[in-house]
């Protein structure tokens, strides 16, 4: 059997082309709305990091990155069995031969991405560096 096609050039469109052209435009509307609702919830997290700095709790990445100023190795005191904070001298020894500025977080397992809380203790801690977490 051989099905030939038609071009529908030149004729005026059918009801079936003007429900066609009526639903991606619904489908537009819908997104559209959608957007806009999504950027204004996005817009919502960053009024609040405009409050004063005093009012607002400090952030998981802005406690590593202080525990890290204070020293480049800092081991969780949630993991006492499995990394003893008394290794910490031993991944100080390790960080050091790397030859650049390294900074050592080990931490308890996360079920979350470890690249966002890497890439925010780096920019709160603001030195250049390799910054290693281990989970």
């Amino acid at each position: 059997m051989l099905t030939t096609l038609r071009s529908t050039a030149g004729r005026p469109p059918t009801d079936h082309t003007a429900s066609g052209v009526i639903r991606l435009l619904l489908i537009l509307c819908g997104l559209t709305a959608l957007l806009l609702t999504t950027a204004t919830l996005v817009a919502a997290p960053a009024r609040a990091a405009d409050a004063p700095a005093a009012s607002r709790p400090p952030t998981q990445a802005a406690h590593l990155a202080d525990r890290l100023r204070e020293n480049p190795v800092h081991i969780t005191d949630q993991l006492p069995r499995a990394v003893p904070r008394s290794m910490a001298p031993d991944f100080a020894r390790l960080a050091e031969r790397t030859g650049v500025p390294t900074y050592v977080l080990v931490l308890p397992g996360r079920s979350g991405s470890g690249e966002d809380l890497l890439g925010a203790v780096h920019d709160r801690l603001g030195r250049d560096g390799l910054l290693l977490i281990f989970s």
